[in-house]
């Protein structure tokens, strides 16, 4: 086999210049750079291997233990070549070198699709590109990561948490088969905790990392243990699709997504959790619900829950928002200190405020038809026991 050369440029003071051009090779344990009759050597162990220039498209060769000599190499197929490959001494530095070749042509590509995409005006094609990098940025972030946000915004919320081990346990008759199934649909490896608050609100959140809370006032509308599935299936989707994580990326800018997804991991959690506070004002967006919608419907069948309570839940507050907001019902509440129009809060506000809500509810239903199995196993809970213990401490 031809010996592979690449075209270079050898530095060191002895030079004219302090420059000379010629061309480098590798055989054995050398470095060679010929220029003519003219021969230099760098031996291969103990050498360093990095990139600089305009973009990062010059490789550097040195070595310390000749600190007046180096090359460089515009030639990107030398990281490539064999006899450095088969060198392990040097092999993880040509690795890392590889993959930051590859973010550098991934920032390029991407770069350039949102460029061709907003020059020949495709708002759609753009949408779409944006869409996948501020998935592909979500995914970057690690769990942890996503855990860390998801407690500060919780210790930020001040919730009043009813703590109560046997509702706890009752809870987790709804839970454990939800989140067991929810490991199947996501490779990453999140912890759920779930909490109950005192708040007599109608409203349910996810943060991110997997602390999902449910409202006394949510529980209180709710008729079956099924139907109460159906909400913490959606929340559990909103963590596992990474909803706020993405809502969050795309708030704070192109830039960003660049960073999370070419891995420049530094600064990234700080700008993270300096915007922690904004996840509690977090109001999804309608894609994010639709899909949402779907994945719970999904998780809810395979753990073998009547997905048909999602829907009816859905149905019965959307009908009761529309009586609210039509001026109807407004009664005060037990501490005569609100209305019940104040009650309706949060995730479900969505359900009244989009114009499309009875498209999606029909579309729930159409979806629920389709997925259903002929039997379901009811959960083993006495629900209105259950209720009438949450109101008690809620009180």
């Amino acid at each position: 086999m031809n010996k592979r050369t690449y075209e270079a440029i050898a530095l060191s003071n002895e030079f004219t210049g302090g420059r000379l051009f010629g061309r480098i090779s590798f055989s054995g344990d050398r470095l060679h750079f010929t220029n003519g009759d003219f021969v230099k050597e760098l031996s291969i162990y103990g050498m360093t291997i990095t990139r600089g220039g305009a973009s990062d498209s010059l490789y550097f060769f040195s070595n310390s233990s000749l600190p007046d000599l180096s090359f460089y190499t515009r030639d990107g197929h030398v990281i490539n070549d064999p006899v450095l490959n088969a060198n392990a001494d040097i092999s993880d530095q040509l690795k890392e070198l590889k993959k930051k070749k590859n973010k550098s042509l991934l920032f390029y590509i991407i770069t350039s699709i949102l460029i061709a995409a907003i020059a020949y005006g495709s708002f759609t094609a753009f949408i779409k590109i944006k869409d996948g990098a501020v998935k592909a940025a979500a995914s970057a972030v690690p769990v942890e990561w996503e855990e860390k946000l998801g407690n500060v915004a919780f210790k930020q919320a001040g919730i009043r948490i009813i703590e109560n081990q046997s509702l706890a346990n009752d809870l987790k008759k709804i839970t454990n088969p939800l989140v067991h199934h929810a490991e199947t649909l996501t490779n990453r490896n999140y912890n759920f905790q779930f909490y109950i608050s005192s708040d007599k609100s109608v409203n349910a959140f996810a943060l991110p990392g997997g602390r999902i809370v449910i409202h006394a006032g949510l529980i209180h509308e709710t008729k079956t243990a099924e139907e109460l599935a159906g909400v913490l299936a959606h929340e559990i989707s909103h963590v596992i699709e990474q909803h706020s994580m993405r809502q969050l990326i795309q708030t704070l800018g192109l830039f960003f997504i660049m960073q999370a997804v070419l891995g420049d991991v530094e600064g990234i959690m700080a700008v993270l959790l300096e915007n922690s506070g904004y996840l509690l004002a977090l109001k999804f967006s309608r894609d994010f619900e639709r899909e949402a919608d779907s994945t719970g419907l999904l998780l809810l069948d395979q753990a073998g829950i009547d997905p048909s309570g999602m829907a009816s839940f859905f149905e019965k507050l959307a009908e009761k928002e529309k009586r609210i907001y039509n001026g109807e019902n407004q009664e005060p509440n037990k501490d005569n200190s609100e209305s019940e129009t104040n009650s309706i809060d949060s995730v479900f506000e969505s359900l009244s405020t989009h114009p499309d809500t009875e498209s999606r509810i029909e579309e729930l239903n159409k979806k629920i038809i389709h997925i259903k199995k002929n039997k379901y196993s009811k959960i083993n809970l006495d629900y209105i026991r259950f209720k009438y213990d949450i109101e008690s401490a809620a009180d």
